[in-house]
């Protein structure tokens, strides 16, 4: 990649001490306050991550045809879209161990355009490390969060489908309400259509997701 003057003005910005990382203390302090108004503490959660984004991609191999900025901005994208997504209560860990899933979703969905362009790009199956200061405990990857996120991640793919595919989808998967997985025959006795149709309609749905750059994305974060 190359490195644009808006990128080399942009580190420089991040130097700037309002933008260092938070305490494991400090992010506790700070959810709370999310918790309650969110307006509040979000710009805070989000300068505290910004170095975290560069430190990711700083574990990419990308063209030199592509500007580092333009990653950038989708990496920080991803940051975002993570911090109304994390649940203090759900998951056990910072931030950015939540957040590096989402922020690696959107870096790989910019990169897997940019391939279909021509250009050549590889990219970290898994990060190796995650710098001390965004760490608790030395939690350096964990199953559950990875799960987690990425389920989370994958929720929000489904949203994208047509209404009557989302419905069934959600239906067979059990992330609707009653919120537990039902066959086939269920779904088509709670939609009033055979469950031939239904098998149908999930089909469809699998088709369409499969040729969705955002899956394969999906399954590279």
């Amino acid at each position: 990649m190359f490195f644009s003057r808006s990128f080399t003005r942009y580190t420089q910005e991040l130097a700037n001490k309002k933008y260092d990382p938070m305490t494991r203390d400090e992010e506790r302090g700070i959810l709370k306050i999310y918790a309650e108004e969110p307006a509040r503490a979000y710009d805070r959660i989000v300068t505290s991550h910004l170095r975290f984004v560069i430190f990711i991609i700083n574990n990419y191999k990308i063209p030199k045809t592509v500007d580092a900025m333009d990653v950038v901005q989708e990496g920080n994208m991803g940051l975002m879209v993570s911090i109304p997504k994390f649940d203090a209560t759900r998951y056990d860990c910072r931030i950015a161990t939540y957040s590096q899933f989402w922020i690696r979703f959107y870096v790989n969905k910019a990169l897997s355009l940019k391939e279909r362009d021509g250009s050549h790009v590889a990219y970290m199956d898994e990060l190796s490390t995650v710098p001390d200061e965004y760490i608790d405990d030395n939690l350096e990857f964990d199953k559950a969060t990875a799960d987690g996120a990425r389920e989370d991640i994958a929720l929000n793919l489904i949203k994208t489908l047509p209404p009557r595919e989302f419905k069934v989808v959600s239906l067979l998967l059990g992330i609707e309400a009653p919120f537990k997985p039902k066959t086939l025959k269920e779904v088509g006795t709670m939609l009033h259509i055979h469950a031939e149709r239904v098998r149908g309609i999930k089909n469809t749905a699998l088709e369409r997701l499969k040729t969705d750059s955002d899956v394969s994305s999906l399954y590279n974060s």
